[in-house]
This record gives C-alpha cells, sequence and structure tokens, in this order.
C-alpha cells in the first residue's frame, strides 16, 4: 500500500492550492498556526521557529517547488543522512510528525472514517479481510476535507472539495489508513501468541 510522508503530503498540498491548508480557519484553529508558514513578523511564527527556522524551510520548500516530477520531490523530502544536506527539511519533517501528534489529526481522521461507516475496522469485520484503501478511501475525501479545513475547502458553488485538493487530502487519509493497518496487524498478532500460549498451555496439562 504505497503512500507518502505527511511532511511531503502538506508540502505539496501548499503549493497545489494557495499555501492550504495552512489558509483555511479551521485549519488555524485546530493547529494554533494563525498567520501561515512565513510571516514576516516574528511574533507570528508558528510555535517554536525562529527566524533562521523560517528562513531554512522556506528554503527547503523553494527546492522542494522546482523539482519537475513528483517522484523527485518525494525522494527530495525524504532524503535522509548526508547525501543531501537540506537543513530545512529535517526541520520540517520533526515540526510536522510533532504537531502531528498533537494536533490529533489522525485521531480527527479516524472519527470521521467511523462517522461515515468507512473505518477499515469495520469493513473488514463484513468481509473478513483487509480492506483495498484505493476503493473506500476516495469515499471519504469530502467529510474529512470538511472536518479538517471546513467549507472553505470546497470548489465555488459546491459542497465538495475542490479538485486541486483532492489528491493530497486522500493521501492524509491513506497514511491513516497505513497506520490503522499496522496497528490491526500488530493486534492480531498478539491474539495468536496469546491463542497459541493458551493451547500450549492447555496441552500441558491434558
Amino acid at each position: 500500500m504505497p503512500t507518502h510522508t505527511i511532511h511531503y503530503i502538506l508540502t505539496q498540498m501548499y503549493y497545489d492550492y494557495n499555501e492550504a491548508p495552512w489558509n483555511f480557519d479551521t485549519w488555524k484553529e485546530l493547529t494554533g498556526v494563525r498567520h501561515g508558514l512565513f510571516p514576516k513578523d516574528d511574533k507570528q511564527l508558528p510555535t517554536n521557529w525562529t527566524r533562521q527556522t523560517s528562513n531554512e524551510i522556506g528554503s527547503y520548500f523553494d527546492q522542494f517547488r522546482a523539482l519537475k516530477s513528483n517522484n523527485q520531490k518525494s525522494k527530495f523530502s525524504s532524503a535522509k543522512g548526508n547525501s543531501q544536506m537540506v537543513p530545512g527539511r529535517q526541520a520540517w519533517r520533526d515540526w510536522v510528525t510533532k504537531g502531528w501528534k498533537n494536533w490529533k489529526i489522525h485521531d480527527r481522521i479516524v472519527d470521521v472514517l467511523r462517522a461515515e461507516e468507512l473505518h477499515p475496522y469495520t469493513l473488514a469485520a463484513e468481509t473478513n479481510s483487509w480492506p483495498d484503501a484505493t476503493q473506500w478511501v476516495p469515499l471519504a475525501i469530502d467529510p474529512v476535507g470538511t472536518a479538517l479545513f471546513g467549507e472553505q475547502c470546497y470548489s465555488p458553488g459546491k459542497e465538495r472539495v475542490d479538485p486541486f485538493l483532492r489528491p493530497t487530502i486522500r493521501a492524509l487519509i491513506t497514511r491513516t489508513w497505513v497506520t490503522l493497518y499496522t496497528s490491526f496487524n500488530r493486534s492480531k498478532a498478539r491474539i495468536d501468541l496469546l491463542e497459541s500460549n493458551a493451547v500450549k498451555a492447555f496441552e500441558g496439562f491434558a
């Protein structure tokens, strides 16, 4: 189930649609980032950013945007070690990773999936197999977009997410889907181990 990292998705979304999602009021409320990523006033910088942090991340964004293909951008955003020293890349990754947890975005997406009866655990119970994300995730794009970004993310005159935002919102949901899949497999492995130990214990008394 291929998927992108959260920090890559949010960088791509920024250029796909007018510096989204940092321009949406609902997202501002969720994250506390009320003045965009790169305000000129130091007092308005995102939490724990200095002007140097802003400049480094801004440089990373510029380099990301200059790349021609999504494949190049994905590789550039995930590069590790000293192969390509880009200070802003690590700073952005770390800040987004921490923020994602503090803002409880994964939990909010899960709540939407549950409310829409699209939670993969529910679907898995119906078919006794893990549901295909490519089939179900697109159905969640509009409600998840609304929950995270509000109606400002809609196409003009429509009650659905703007086409330019749909790919990255789909990618965000897929990240949650993968996280749930990992948790599901871990839980299943624990249950299988408990069952195996119970059987062995029973056989020991037989």
